[in-house]
């Protein structure tokens, strides 16, 4: 996490990645690359404790309708990007 802030009671978190990341799948190697590919992001709500660590994000599991291009950010005026889907699983 790079960053943390809480506004209104809700906290929001920043994190930063490398465009291409590669992990071992089954014992082979996958890269995922957001720079060449697009992906649905998924986000959750969860609780914060009193000495301040995350725990699991649990609640209001969401995904995007549609893959996003992560190297453009600019979303159309007043398009739904989002769909909420509390059956999203872990």
């Amino acid at each position: 996490m790079v960053n943390a802030s809480i506004d209104d009671n809700r906290m929001s978190c920043t994190f930063l990645r490398s465009y291409s990341v590669t992990k071992k799948v089954d014992g082979k190697s996958v890269t995922w690359d957001i720079s060449t590919t697009k992906y649905n992001l998924l986000f959750a709500e969860g609780q914060v404790t009193d000495d301040g660590n995350v725990t699991y994000h649990d609640k209001n599991k969401n995904a995007t309708l549609q893959p996003i291009n992560f190297t453009n950010q600019t979303i159309p005026n007043g398009q739904n990007v989002f769909f909420k889907s509390d059956r999203l699983t872990s």
